[in-house]
């Protein structure tokens, strides 16, 4: 179940509850099954992978992994990076490229227009561990825009944080 509250809007503090998300560029699903999206026994044919260098996310070591499709894939699976635990081999943080974004081709097309180009930073952020599984903490979608000079302009910044998860377990018992 999800639920949400608009705390700041256009730098102006809010207290909104269950407000719609009010973005025109960007939508996450399912953040938590994007380790599985890019690591998933099904999707390991469809990438090549490529180990880059070591970093620290949160204060763990971590390895940098790209993962980039093979061929183009109809339906254009997300890529990017992936920061993985150098000691549990957990997903720390993804970062997606902006060109594998649904919709992408049409923002590009429509920036073109207005002579600047997009250049979109998605990041998906692993900080909830429960039972060793790891959850989302954080999204964050920055909607930027460069020009010919070297100046830039953000159009928008989306943060999502993941909280108050509710952990619960099922039994049963078999009475014959």
């Amino acid at each position: 179940d999800e639920t949400r509250a608009l705390v700041e809007e256009n730098g102006k503090k809010k207290d909104l509850k269950d407000e719609p998300l009010k973005t025109q560029r960007f939508v996450s699903r399912k953040a938590v099954f994007g380790p599985v999206g890019f690591l998933g026994r099904e999707w390991r044919e469809v990438y090549n992978y490529k180990l880059n260098k070591q970093e620290k996310v949160e204060g763990r070591e971590a390895y940098v992994i790209e993962a980039k499709p093979k061929v183009p894939v109809e339906g254009k699976p997300n890529y990017g990076k992936l920061w993985v635990d150098k000691m549990d081999f957990s997903v720390l943080k993804i970062e997606v490229e902006d060109q594998s974004l649904a919709g992408f081709e049409k923002v590009l097309e429509q920036a073109k227009s207005r002579g600047v180009k997009p250049a979109f930073n998605t990041i998906h952020e692993y900080g909830i561990v429960k039972n060793g599984l790891r959850f989302p903490s954080r999204t964050v979608f920055i909607e930027k825009y460069e020009g010919d000079s070297a100046v830039g302009f953000t159009q928008s910044k989306t943060e999502i944080s993941y909280e108050n998860y509710k952990f619960f377990t099922v039994e049963t018992q078999v009475i014959y």
